[in-house]
């Protein structure tokens, strides 16, 4: 599976209507931004390390 081969099938699933594709990595850094484009990625959520607080709750 090439890039342009993960491109082309993100494109794909975008055209579907009520379709959410979710993608995860641990170093975003490191992604293309042609991955992460508007269209592609509409919407990024960081979710940090928790906390001690965090996790005692």
């Amino acid at each position: 599976l090439s890039l342009s081969d993960l491109f082309n099938a993100l494109d794909r699933v975008a055209t579907h209507d009520g379709r959410v594709l979710i993608m995860t990595t641990n170093h975003p850094e490191c992604l293309d931004s042609a991955l992460i484009r508007p269209g592609r990625a509409d919407l990024k959520i960081e979710l940090p390390l928790a906390d001690k607080d965090v996790i005692s709750r």
